[in-house]
């Protein structure tokens, strides 16, 4: 199984890969909940695959529509930039009443804390990592997630990472990564967990 860059051109196919893995993640059902959760998840990840294009390295699987990593290396940013694109990306959504009026403030309170918390110094940063679900299982995760740590274990670089699924913290344990803390900015909404990797 190997891994390759895509295609500034797969961007539409990637976001429906996304839409699908994270459909249940808690964060986003309390962001997008109802019927259209998927349709909001799908433009929500166009938005932002669209806007790091210029600076991502987005490794896909085979078609892209099985998985793909989204990642960042040091170099690539200022830290800053993380998370101007998910801001875009969420204000592109008001368009569409994708978000409940009462969520936007929390909405953009959790930005500011991953900009906030994010490292000081120079770090890669996974931002999406995505199987779809009638992939999982099959391995694509762990590859997709190992191209990320043989280049920041090359580097000697340390790895970040946000995740708002509490089942995916085994996972990323099981690769070498520890909590460093648990952000929840209102009661009402499902708290995230930063990550961090040191090179080896």
């Amino acid at each position: 199984m190997t891994t390759r860059v895509s295609d500034p051109g797969e961007i539409p196919k990637l976001a429906r890969c996304a839409a699908a893995a994270f459909a249940d993640d808690p964060l986003f059902a309390w962001l997008f909940p109802g019927e259209h959760r998927q349709a909001h998840l799908e433009r929500f990840f166009r938005g932002v695959l669209g806007a790091y294009s210029p600076l991502r390295t987005a490794l896909a699987i085979g078609s892209g529509a099985d998985g793909f990593a989204l990642w960042l290396s040091p170099e690539q940013q200022p830290r800053w930039y993380h998370y101007r694109p998910i801001v875009r990306a969420v204000a592109g959504l008001l368009l569409h009443r994708a978000v409940p009026a009462a969520r936007l403030r929390p909405a953009y309170a959790a930005l500011r804390e991953q900009s906030r918390h994010h490292p000081k110094e120079p770090v890669f940063y996974l931002a999406v990592l995505a199987v779809h679900p009638s992939a999982q299982g099959q391995g694509y995760g762990r590859t997709l997630l190992g191209s990320l740590l043989d280049a920041a274990d090359d580097a000697g670089g340390a790895i970040w990472l946000e995740t708002s699924n509490p089942d995916n913290l085994g996972y990323y344990r099981r690769h070498g990564f520890e909590i460093v803390d648990t952000i929840q900015p209102y009661p009402q909404m499902p708290p995230f967990w930063t990550m961090r990797r040191e090179g080896r």
